[in-house]
């Protein structure tokens, strides 16, 4: 039996395909694209105002780092990417964007996104397809202009770390008093200090849900995803839009309305708060029975707050 002497060729570093990538400089662009094995990807201060479309062929791609740019927009195709797990889009001009150019939070992020930071963008709002984020665990809202949080915010059962300092907040919604965070920073808001106890105005029994509102409610409760296209405009605007019950459900006409106040050390372990902050913030609350109402009605007459 014979062998071959034939040496073997080394494969030089600059053959093997890159997994991670970062641009720092206009220069450092690649010209022919990026390379489909990239699993990390860092595109900064290089002023882009936009998405590279490119990025959306990078079927490997788990991180995703575009912040210090000038970016308006997402387009809808980020939601196709399969694997992406971090995306941070901090520091750019998101504030800019218009409500349907919002798309992008669902798709395949729905399964996948674990942590966004969205810090430092204007933002006066958060859409309320960021629900649609189940395996959401970091979300960052720092050093934006926000007055309010979304209703369903609080429906993002893998949340643990959640930060929303130096807003114009008011109020925290009522869903929120369902999570179990590991941290939590809501300092230097609008909260008021002393919180006043307003009584809800009640319709008892509460009006039958219209077929619409009773399907929606199913819809969402089974968490069926409806990307755009799927179904008329008016009824994914008309999902989007829902208001959330302390429970956790969905609900749109029908519900009971009241102002309660949180503990903030009762959904997280670790809060940090500002010199002279308290503990308990106020909160706007939706009720989607009578059941639920009372439920948290008697728990509030059990737990006044200490002055």
């Amino acid at each position: 039996m014979t062998f071959s002497s034939m040496a073997v060729t080394p494969v030089r570093a600059k053959d093997i395909a890159p997994t991670k990538l970062s641009i720092k400089n206009r220069s450092e662009y690649p010209s022919k694209g990026f390379p489909r094995t990239l699993e990390e990807l860092h595109i900064n201060d290089i002023k882009r105002c936009g998405v590279d479309t490119g990025i959306f062929q990078l079927s490997k791609l788990r991180i995703l780092d575009l912040s210090n740019n000038i970016i308006e927009f997402v387009p809808e195709a980020l939601n196709l990417l399969p694997n992406l797990k971090e995306l941070n889009l901090s520091h750019n001009s998101l504030h800019l964007s218009k409500a349907r150019q919002w798309d992008w939070l669902g798709g395949n992020l729905s399964k996948t996104l674990q942590s966004l930071d969205l810090s430092h963008n204007e933002l006066i709002v958060v859409p309320n397809q960021i629900s649609k984020l189940h395996q959401l665990s970091t979300l960052l809202l720092n050093s934006n202009c926000l007055r309010g949080l979304p209703a369903g915010i609080g429906n993002l059962k893998s949340l643990k770390v959640f930060s929303a300092s130096k807003n114009n907040i008011s109020s925290l919604p009522g869903s929120m008093k369902k999570l179990k965070l590991q941290s939590i920073d809501v300092s230097h808001n609008s909260f008021l200090q002393d919180i006043p106890r307003r009584a809800a105005t009640i319709s008892n029994p509460l009006p039958v849900c219209t077929l619409k509102e009773y399907s929606s409610r199913k819809v969402l409760g089974a968490r069926l995803a409806y990307p755009p296209g799927s179904l008329p405009s008016t009824v994914i605007h008309y999902l989007d839009n829902a208001n959330y019950c302390v429970c956790g459900r969905a609900c749109f006409q029908v519900y009971v309305k009241s102002s309660h106040h949180l503990m903030l050390t009762s959904i997280a372990e670790t809060v940090n708060t500002s010199v002279g902050e308290k503990m308990f913030v106020p909160m706007d609350c939706y009720f989607c029975s009578m059941k639920c109402f009372s439920v948290a009605f008697q728990a509030r007459n059990r737990n006044p707050i200490v002055r």
